[in-house]
């Protein structure tokens, strides 16, 4: 959405620009129109808008930030699992992250690429429209993970 606004606005700034440059040249009154990047910086300024309104944003939540936080109720809004690409690159397929909405609309995210396979485990047993408090839900799964190896 930024990348749009400046496109938008960087052709705007180089049309106007070069007719300013054009009204006061003595060779004559030919300017440019930069209209491609002013149509393409609206039209990506636009998707963005749309993209943002469809997707919230969340705040990521690091494990050990997690575990940290004072105790509050979180209701499990979806779970997205690996292969995403970002910037070109696949991440590796062995990742999920957990999305949740908290108390006064506050949403966050916990797990992503650099989740540890307890944060990935733990993710992995909730269910959309679960609720549970965070981080005691988490530690008390870590507690039986360690219960359940020999």
């Amino acid at each position: 959405m930024v990348r749009g606004a400046f496109w938008f606005f960087g052709g705007i700034a180089v049309t106007l620009f070069s007719y300013l440059a054009a009204v006061h040249s003595l060779l004559g009154e030919q300017y440019v129109i930069a209209w491609g990047a002013v149509v393409f910086g609206a039209v990506r300024f636009f998707k963005g808008r749309a993209a943002a309104a469809v997707y919230p944003s969340y705040t990521a939540i690091s494990q050990s930030d997690l575990i940290k936080m004072p105790p509050f109720q979180a209701t499990v809004k979806r779970c997205d699992n690996g292969n995403v690409a970002t910037g070109g690159n696949l991440i590796d397929g062995n990742w999920i992250a957990g999305y949740f909405t908290a108390a006064a609309g506050r949403r966050v995210c916990i797990g992503g690429p650099s989740a540890s396979a307890e944060m990935i485990a733990f993710i992995r047993s909730l269910h959309k429209g679960q609720t549970c408090t965070l981080p005691d839900a988490f530690i008390s799964f870590q507690k039986s993970q360690a219960r359940k190896k020999p």
